[in-house]
């Protein structure tokens, strides 16, 4: 899995610290270790990915664990949820740059693409909007052929540590 900054990383960690306090919560080394791994992906992840990650940090880091923590990061606006290959849940860092969720589900190797285009979220609000709906949140999933690997028979986007 690709990194971040440290700098973006310390502030989503910063971030996730403020909500879990808020929240009535207490600093957990759990907590902590899991908040890192998540700040420094770059590209969309499972809570199966994240947890096999984790316990090369914390062999005692649970699986429940990972679901609490995945689900307080939505929560908080800080972790986007969609439906991934295989109708896995799969999340990603909010990013206030790039509004809504828009991803292409690969059908042959199974890679979630993020769509990082600025027209699609005022495409769709307007549409929203003409319809009599004030949209809230936004989400686009397209599963589609690799043509890459129809043409040549690899493709370079696949993840080497797939399986």
């Amino acid at each position: 899995m690709a990194t971040r900054s440290p700098e973006a990383i310390e502030a989503f960690c910063l971030s996730a610290q403020r909500h879990w306090s808020a929240q009535g919560g207490r600093r957990s080394q759990v907590r902590d270790v899991l908040a890192r791994i998540i700040a420094a992906q770059e590209l969309p992840f499972t809570a199966e990915q994240l947890l096999s990650e984790a316990r090369r940090s914390d062999r005692g880091i649970s699986q429940a664990s990972v679901y609490r923590t995945l689900g307080s990061l939505v929560e908080a606006g800080l972790l986007n949820e969609f439906i991934g290959p295989g109708q896995l849940r799969c999340y990603n860092l909010v990013d206030t740059a790039h509004p809504g969720v828009s991803n292409i589900v690969c059908t042959d190797c199974r890679q979630v693409v993020p769509l990082q285009d600025d027209c699609l979220p005022l495409r769709e609000g307007f549409l929203a909007k003409q319809l009599g709906f004030t949209p809230s949140k936004m989400s686009l999933r397209i599963e589609a052929s690799c043509e890459e690997l129809k043409r040549t028979g690899t493709c370079g986007r696949r993840k080497t540590t797939q399986g």
